[in-house]
C-alpha cells in the first residue's frame, strides 16, 4: 500500500491522529497586540492625506509594518485603477459603515388642507368638476 492510501484510511479505534497534540503557537504571536479599530484608524489617517507620489515613496521605505504596507498598497491600487472597493472595505473596518438616514414624514390629511390656501383648494375643486 502506498503512503497516500494510508493517509485516507480511517483511524483504528483508540489510535491518536495527532500524538504530538495541537500546534503550539509561538509566544511571540500569542502575546502580540491585537489590531484594533483605533490602530487601523491611526494608520489610515497617516497615509490617506498623502499624494500618489508620497504614497509610492512611503511604499519603498523598508520600515513599514505589514499593516502599513497593506494600507499604502491598497491606497495606491485604488488611485491607479479607480476601483475603491478595497479602500471602502478598509474604511468600513476603521471608521464603520456609514448608516444611510432615511427620513419619513407623516402628514395628516387635515394638515395638508391647512397648508394649502383656501382659494387654491376651491380652484382645484372647481377644476376637477369641469
Amino acid at each position: 500500500m502506498d503512503d497516500k492510501a494510508d493517509k485516507t484510511q480511517l483511524p483504528v479505534p483508540g489510535e491518536t491522529l495527532n500524538p504530538g497534540g495541537a500546534h503550539k503557537h509561538h509566544t511571540r504571536y500569542k502575546n502580540s497586540p491585537r489590531i484594533t479599530q483605533v490602530h487601523l484608524s491611526a494608520i489610515m489617517g497617516r497615509y490617506m492625506n498623502m499624494t500618489l507620489a508620497e504614497l509610492r515613496e512611503a511604499e519603498t521605505i523598508g520600515d513599514l509594518t505589514s499593516m502599513e504596507h497593506m494600507v499604502v498598497s491598497v491606497a495606491i491600487k485604488a488611485i491607479e485603477t479607480g476601483d475603491y472597493s478595497r479602500m471602502n472595505a478598509l474604511l468600513d473596518r476603521a471608521v464603520g459603515k456609514v448608516k444611510e438616514v432615511v427620513e419619513a414624514h407623516h402628514i395628516e390629511h387635515g394638515e395638508i388642507m391647512q397648508r394649502i390656501p383656501r382659494e387654491e383648494i376651491l380652484r382645484l375643486l372647481k377644476a376637477s368638476k369641469e
